[in-house]
Parts: structure tokens; sequence; C-alpha cells
């Protein structure tokens, strides 16, 4: 199961909006100090990942929120959680969507993939990969900013999910979703010649 899915059998974790101090955007209630990135944007709680012997399944169709902030934030690879190993070429990524597209400046909301043998089993699993992909190593992904859904002082969803840069003023009343990284210096590659290295 990829690492930052959530789980059926996790708890929907309580997400209780106030106003931040000041009225200067949104806060929990009960927050903690998890519940923020390291630029200060809120965080959504999501689902509480399975116990060990806790029942569920994986709901590949969501992310879970912190993981994958913290995944995109340290370049870790969704499926297993830890490091990709360093290439020269830069880091792997898999972009769903027609083969061979250009990916130069592309913003994406999913980390990066070890080659060998999380790619191999994310386009096994995941529903959109098998449709079709492009493997991109991307030697310089750069934090561009968060996707989320904002926030009316009167703490109602103000819309659908919007992606805003770092330097944005409405960041403040986002609830944030995903990291969004910004992709340079990519080249497309054949992922069955990656994972055989």
């Amino acid at each position: 199961m990829p690492w930052i899915t959530p789980w059926s059998g996790g708890p929907t974790l309580p997400e209780p909006l106030v106003l931040a101090p000041g009225g200067r955007g949104i806060a929990y209630a009960d927050e903690g100090v998890r519940d923020r990135t390291y630029d200060g944007v809120l965080l959504g709680r999501g689902r509480a990942r399975r116990s060990m012997g806790g029942g569920g399944r994986p709901l590949y169709d969501q992310v879970d929120p912190r993981r994958q902030h913290h995944a995109a934030d340290l370049l870790l690879c969704q499926v297993c959680g830890r490091r990709p190993p360093p290439s020269p070429r830069g880091l792997l990524w898999l972009l769903p969507g027609a083969a061979d597209r250009p990916a130069e400046d592309e913003l994406v909301l999913g980390p990066p993939l070890c080659p060998d043998p999380c790619a191999l089993l994310a386009v096994a699993q995941c529903p959109a990969l098998a449709r079709g992909h492009t493997a991109v190593r991307v030697r310089y992904p750069r934090p561009w900013g968060y996707r989320g859904v904002l926030h009316t002082p009167a703490l109602r969803p103000a819309g659908e999910p919007v992606q805003l840069p770092h330097e944005d003023p409405r960041l403040p009343w986002l609830l944030a979703d995903l990291a969004v990284t910004r992709l340079m210096g990519c080249a497309v590659v054949d992922l069955a010649a990656e994972t055989a290295q």
C-alpha cells in the first residue's frame, strides 16, 4: 500500500475550524504542532493511518495530507516513504496522462518514486497511471505552493479547490490538502530501462 494512501479503517480526524488569533485566517480549535506546514499553512487532517491489526482497506483514490506534504517537502518516495536512490539525472516522477508529454515547469501533486519496485507497483495498482503515464527524471524539483479549499471569515468553504503559490496572501485562509511541486530540469525516460538498472 502506498505510504501516502489513507486507510478506510482509520478514523476521520476532526477539523474544528475557528478564526486564527487576530482574525487573519483559519485555525483548528484544538490545533497541534503537526497541523501546520513549516511556513504556517493549515493542513487538512484527513484520515488516520490504520493501526497494526486494524481493519479496512486502502483508499487509493485519496491521499493523506500530512504524509503527502512530508513526502513532497523531503522528496520521499510516495510508495515506500523512503528517500529514492540518488541519480545525477534527478529523481523519478510518473505523470498520469498521455505518454511522452513534456513536463518542464509542470506543477504536480505527487511526490517522486523509487524506480524499483515502487514505480512498477504504482503503475500496476494506480488506475490513472495504468491508463497512460510519462516517466520523467527531474533534476530541480522546487516547492511551489499548496492545493486546498479557501475559507471565508464565516469559516465556510469559498468554492472548489485551488492551487496557490507560496507567496499568495490568501494562504492564511487555505485548508491545504496537498503540497504542489514545480518540476524543472526534466527529461522523459523509459520506465522499463529505469527499473532495469
